[in-house]
């Protein structure tokens, strides 16, 4: 119960657990006022969009990090993985969603209609997505810490 306790009052988990929460909340405004729906998967668990909630929590984590530790060892770790999921996010993941549109329209051109099955397409970022995350998590840390 103790290690519980001790991971619910950290600082820095805190500050991820926020910036990821906003971020997901930010996500499903948009998605209420723009498509008039309110998506409980896109609040809990949706990817892609905007705000990025990967590069809000990796950079109001490495943010926090720096602000309790400063320029540590930790602060170097967290700051290379921030730009490693940041870099991903905006590279890999979202030429993969462009890859899935393309598919559902070429599938959907070559059975004249709809798939019932389609691959997700909202799996990566623009770099404004990706910045407005990185504005929330930084934030975050710094209202927080």
């Amino acid at each position: 119960m103790d290690m519980i306790n001790q991971l619910i009052t950290n600082e820095v988990f805190i500050v991820c657990f926020v910036s990821w929460f906003a971020s997901q909340f930010i996500k499903t405004t948009i998605t209420l006022f723009k498509d008039k729906r309110f998506d409980i998967k896109q609040l809990l668990i949706g990817m892609g969009g905007m705000p990025s909630s990967h590069t809000a929590v990796v950079c109001g984590m490495t943010a926090s990090v720096l602000l309790v530790e400063g320029v540590t060892t930790l602060f170097i770790v967290t700051l290379m993985f921030a730009i490693v999921i940041v870099r991903d996010s905006m590279g890999v993941r979202r030429e993969s969603g462009k890859h899935a549109a393309l598919l559902n329209k070429l599938t959907s051109l070559m059975y004249k209609k709809k798939e019932k099955t389609k691959l997700n397409e909202l799996t990566g970022h623009t770099p404004l997505q990706v910045l407005l995350g990185a504005v929330i998590g930084i934030l975050v840390a710094v209202l927080i810490i």
